[in-house]
Parts: structure tokens; C-alpha cells; sequence
């Protein structure tokens, strides 16, 4: 991990759960492999979250499609 991600995970990780961002919960998810046991522990709770992800648009269709007649 380069020098300026290292020290952004350090701010992230120095901070409350309660005072995390969203781009600093995606930022630590993406470098989970980075943190220590202890900050697992922590940050469980953020790690084991999954983001809410905006519908795509298959799922935003309400009208289920029609079959093609034969």
C-alpha cells in the first residue's frame, strides 16, 4: 500500500465507528487486509456491512415483460 493510502487507512482507523464516512468505510473495506485483528474487531460492524447499492435497472422495471406470441 503506498505511503498516502497508509496514512489515510491511520486517520480512518483513529476515528469512532459513529464518525466514519461513507467514502471512509468504503475506503477501509477496500484495504481491510491492511488492518489489524484488534481494528477488525473494531470496525466489525463497517467490514461486515454491505453498502447499499442503488437498484439497477433491471430491477427498477415494474411491469414484469410481456412473451413474444408464437
Amino acid at each position: 500500500m503506498d505511503s498516502l493510502s497508509e496514512a489515510r487507512l491511520a486517520e480512518i482507523t483513529a476515528k469512532s465507528v459513529l464518525d466514519l464516512t461513507d467514502d471512509d468505510k468504503a475506503f477501509m473495506r477496500a484495504r481491510a487486509s491492511y488492518l489489524t485483528g484488534d481494528q477488525r474487531e473494531m470496525f466489525a460492524e463497517v467490514l461486515h456491512a454491505q453498502p447499499e447499492a442503488a437498484p439497477s435497472e433491471d430491477e427498477s422495471q415494474t411491469e414484469t415483460p410481456k412473451k413474444k406470441a408464437k
